[in-house]
């Protein structure tokens, strides 16, 4: 039940559940652009320095291909750091979504008159206190003649 449950609750919202994780990429293509373009201005102005010092086009090749795979490693860097970023902000926040989606089935069997409805979440779930409290506030509705705890 509980992959049947965890599959079911990613597909519900899932504009909500990719917001975070699309905030977050996007802030960070656009820091890893501008240091991208800040490393291929400064190997540029490197290159171009001592071009006229090298005496071989085997130097010129070998530093071409030296800043080559710099370039090449951040790009990499860059897009494994973004997979990274998304799949941490997709598990956050479905560990969001997920409880407000028990909270509004909770909600509604009550305005539907079930008493007996429960809000179960999972252990490392957000919200597990304000869970235990609509149960609470289920039991209380459901048994009118006992008198509220304080």
């Amino acid at each position: 039940m509980k992959t049947r449950r965890r599959a079911r609750n990613s597909l519900i919202e899932p504009r909500l559940q990719l917001a975070l994780p699309a905030l977050l990429v996007v802030v960070t293509a656009v820091f890893g652009a501008g240091q991208l373009y800040q490393s291929y201005l400064a190997f540029g102005r490197f290159y171009a320095a001592i071009e006229g010092t090298l005496a071989s086009d085997a130097h010129h090749r070998l530093l071409l291909a030296q800043m080559n795979d710099y370039l090449t490693t951040s790009a990499v860097i860059a897009i494994f750091y973004v997979l990274v970023v998304t799949a941490i902000g997709i598990a956050y926040t479905h560990k969001m979504v997920g409880p407000m989606v028990a909270f509004r089935r909770q909600v509604q069997a009550l305005i539907g008159g079930d008493f007996t409805a429960r809000v179960n979440l999972r252990k490392r779930d957000a919200f597990l206190g304000l869970a235990d409290d609509l149960n609470e506030l289920a039991e209380t509705l459901g048994h009118p003649e006992k008198p509220p705890a304080d």
